[in-house]
């Protein structure tokens, strides 16, 4: 998305009633804060999943990720920053990876 255009779209969907608003659940409710009156939908439309990859032929490499992401899951780490930079609501963390 160009810089500035979700800023756009919820100054359009604020100026116009009727106007309806899609997006990242944590940035519809910071904007539902702000409008009074907005009501922001249970559920998703869409996900948007998030990967790390690592290729093959480096299984230190990949032994580092693994060892990464179940330290950043099991020790808050992922749940501290979603909180921290208010991107938590309607966020599901994935299970630790096996």
């Amino acid at each position: 998305m160009r810089p500035g255009r979700a800023a756009e779209a919820r100054e359009l969907f604020a100026a116009h009633q009727g106007y309806l608003l899609a997006g990242l659940a944590s940035s519809l409710a910071g904007a539902a804060r702000q409008i009074p009156g907005t009501l922001v939908l249970p559920g998703h439309f869409m996900t948007a999943r998030q990967a790390f990859a690592c290729p093959p032929g480096h299984p230190a490499g990949l032994a580092f990720l693994q060892a990464f992401v179940t330290e950043a899951i099991t020790s808050g780490l992922v749940a501290g920053l979603t909180d921290r930079f208010g991107v938590g609501q309607g966020l599901n963390v994935a299970p630790v990876p096996e």
